[in-house]
């Protein structure tokens, strides 16, 4: 299931876990911790795939029974705890769900201690939930308070550090320091191409950060090459066809735009477009933004 959900294959994950779900179901009982892990994974499926309503009611389920059987601190009712933050998050209600990671960040600090790697995770997701609720400066502080405790307790070049540096670098661009954003993403960037190679999804996610702040600052030719570059790693790594990598070309047709190659960018769009309604149907949400941008 992990294997397709990373191949961009999401409706077929979706369908192998909602067997394995109901197998264990059969096999084990309904309130099985196994059969609760295989819920929990298809609630993280159908949130893939756009089913943000139904991902989040059946998170809350989860999250009712893991607490009644393994109590609210437990790290299992913890990790649920915070796939229904983002949950939540993924049908806007981003003030709840700063609220509830928030929630996990004192539970992990009660039960494992302010300095505890786990603890540290959970201050910079609350980080990121304060940057979607437009809390940028809280969300800058907090981001640069947990980066610099996993840089002394992990290393600076920790995958764990290195998140916490990219929900920084997203809380300055969210202050308008786009400069300092530009520049702390050029080194996230470098980091993450080191150690974790430059077809790794973090690695990947950065280059794509990277380019927008380019963008938004006006260097637009500049993001133009790091949006093709990011386009190509991803029909490397990725597929052609998967979402991810045809988000990024429909990005980088809107650059060539930008820069009056007007032609190139309408047969961009155009094969993105075609490309979204085989794969994802004429309904989805990146298949409608093309129509549009079309």
């Amino acid at each position: 299931c992990l294997s397709l959900r990373e191949l961009g294959q999401t409706q077929e994950a979706l369908d192998l876990e909602k067997k394995l779900w109901d197998w264990r179901k059969e096999a084990l009982g309904a309130r099985h911790l196994a059969t609760l892990g295989s819920m929990r994974s298809y609630s993280d499926c159908l949130a893939e795939v756009g089913r943000h309503v139904e991902a989040a009611d059946l998170k809350k389920e989860v999250l009712e029974l893991q607490t009644a059987a393994l109590g609210e601190s437990h790290p299992e009712t913890l990790l649920t705890l915070g796939g229904y933050s983002e949950a939540l998050a993924g049908l806007g209600k981003t003030r709840e769900a700063a609220e509830l990671r928030l929630k996990v960040w004192q539970q992990s600090k009660a039960t494992l201690g302010y300095h505890h790697p786990d603890t540290l995770a959970s201050m910079a997701k609350y980080s990121l939930a304060l940057v979607r609720s437009g809390r940028m400066q809280e969300a800058a502080d907090m981001g640069l308070q947990a980066w610099e405790l996993q840089k002394i307790a992990l290393g600076e070049e920790h995958p764990e550090s290195l998140t916490s540096m990219a929900i920084h670098c997203s809380a300055l661009a969210g202050l308008g320091r786009l400069e300092d954003a530009i520049d702390l993403g050029l080194k996230l960037l470098e980091l993450r191409r080191a150690n974790l190679g430059e077809k790794h999804p973090a690695t990947l996610r950065s280059m794509h950060n990277y380019s927008l702040w380019l963008m938004e600052l006006g260097r637009t030719q500049e993001a133009a090459d790091v949006k093709l570059q990011l386009w190509e790693l991803q029909k490397e790594a990725l597929g052609e066809e998967h979402p991810d990598t045809l988000r990024t070309r429909g990005g980088y047709s809107d650059l060539l735009a930008d820069l009056k190659r007007v032609e190139e960018a309408a047969e961009a769009r155009l094969q993105v477009l075609e490309a979204q309604r085989t794969t994802l149907g004429d309904q989805h949400v990146d298949t409608l933004t093309s129509m549009n941008n079309y």
